[in-house]
């Protein structure tokens, strides 16, 4: 097999010199794009907190559209007694289960 001039195998110098050419590059692309904006698709709107919370009512399973998280109603034998959102978006809600077995006694 014959080898010709440019399959051989480049020269230490060579390489270091392409080296030293492409940090100043990386670095001047680096700078260059700093204060360039991203349009993201899966941003979430933007939320601040609600002064109070605000109960959510529904009936049956709830969807959290953000999260696609379904609460159901009942959770083995916890039933679902409350939703709640805290923030302007609905992104920051919880929602509230009980057994129906009170764990505190009364005198």
């Amino acid at each position: 097999m014959h080898c010709s001039e440019t399959d051989k195998p480049a020269k230490s110098g060579e390489y270091r010199a392409s080296m030293n050419l492409a940090l100043p590059v990386l670095l001047f692309a680096a700078l260059a794009l700093q204060g360039c904006s991203v349009y993201q698709l899966n941003r979430l709107p933007d939320s601040s907190p609600l002064k109070q919370p605000v109960p959510i009512p529904t009936v049956g399973e709830f969807k959290h559209e953000p999260s696609r998280y379904v609460f159901p109603t009942q959770v083995d034998g916890f039933q679902r007694i409350d939703l709640v959102q805290y923030d302007t978006a609905g992104l920051d809600i919880a929602a509230g289960y009980n057994n129906g077995k009170s764990q505190c006694r009364w005198p």
